[in-house]
């Protein structure tokens, strides 16, 4: 069993490195087969990500429908500077693919000179959840990599302060995580969550279903745990080292782990509840990683996850035969700087 990382399909390589140190490797979904952002192409090659593409098809038609929404909103950015909603005001439509697009326009014309402008096909449920979460990934690794330049531009300019100063100076910028503080991350959670949720039910009916499910963001875990009708908190701990420094120990703890994760997941929690799980050995290191598990007894992720999605899928009896997954355990992970 591997974990899933939710509702975010761009991963920093310091949180996929993070989540590493925690499981050994994460599962991320991506909408498409597009490309991918270049620092998950290092990670995946390192071992720390397992690349999943639920649904593919349509990526032509998806970069158009993104590519008129950006026309769009360049015209109609608000006050600030920011692009407006990107879900649209309707759940199940797909941002600006109304009858006035250019795209919607064009597919109109060409039905007709084809002849076959007969009653229009239903829309694909999930095409609408694949186009916000790639413009998502967009929004998040461009607001990275914007991070990233000023986090430089404030080590350069500590670094010439401590030689003017004789190497005597402190600055609380180095300390403070100020991207976690006001992070982009925490932009359109509840939006994110039920479109990641459409793509990750339709998964289900292809792969074998993990019954645990992962963040970096503490808002998305705030906003998942309070959704939960039941639950518990399972572990809490504060001292796992970074990949880097990890050890032997660490590797055999890692195994603990996902052993005892699989048994609270396909087990009934009033059976396997009172069993203990241990934190790892203490390691000595310089960024420590603070760890939290969270079980919601009696629902497997089908039926957790299901309660994202506006539009209801007939689909539960899929799993009522294979599914050995009864909880669903959800944790979160925080690189602690």
């Amino acid at each position: 069993m591997k974990p899933i990382y939710i509702p975010y399909t761009f991963i920093p390589e310091e949180v996929a490195e993070a989540g590493a140190a925690c499981f050994g490797q994460m599962i991320v979904f991506q909408p498409s087969g597009l490309e991918l952002p270049a620092q998950m192409v290092a990670s995946e090659k390192k071992g720390w990500l397992d690349i999943c593409v639920p649904i593919t098809g349509d990526e032509g038609k998806m970069l158009s429908v993104i590519n008129d929404y950006k026309q769009w909103a360049d015209v109609h950015a608000n006050g600030d500077g920011t692009r407006l909603d990107l879900h649209g005001q309707r759940k199940d439509t797909i941002p600006f693919f109304n009858e006035s697009s250019i795209m919607r326009i064009r597919e109109d014309i060409q039905r007709r000179i084809d002849g076959t402008d007969t009653v229009q096909e239903a829309m694909d449920p999930f095409f609408s959840a694949r186009v916000f979460l790639h413009m998502a990934q967009e929004f998040d690794n461009k607001n990275y990599e914007i991070h990233q330049s000023v986090r430089q531009l404030d080590k350069m300019e500590h670094q010439l302060m401590k030689t003017l100063q004789g190497g005597e100076f402190n600055d609380d910028r180095m300390t403070k995580n100020t991207y976690r503080a006001n992070s982009p991350f925490d932009f359109m959670i509840s939006e994110r969550i039920e479109a990641w949720s459409g793509l990750m039910l339709y998964a289900l009916k292809l792969n074998e279903m993990s019954g645990l499910y992962v963040t970096s963001n503490r808002s998305v875990w705030t906003y998942l745990v309070e959704n939960s009708s039941t639950g518990e908190a399972v572990l809490d701990i504060e001292n796992i080292p970074n990949k880097k420094d990890s050890t032997k120990e660490m590797q055999d703890w890692r195994d603990y782990l996902m052993k005892k994760i699989r048994k609270y997941t396909t087990e009934p929690w009033s059976d396997v509840k009172d069993e203990r799980m241990d934190a790892p050995i203490k390691v000595e290191t310089d960024r420590k990683i603070s760890f939290s598990l969270y079980i919601i007894p009696g629902e497997n992720p089908h039926q957790f996850f299901s309660r994202f999605c506006s539009r209801k899928l007939d689909d539960s009896n899929v799993y009522k035969d294979r599914c050995k997954i009864i909880n669903t355990m959800l944790g979160l992970f925080e690189i602690q700087l």
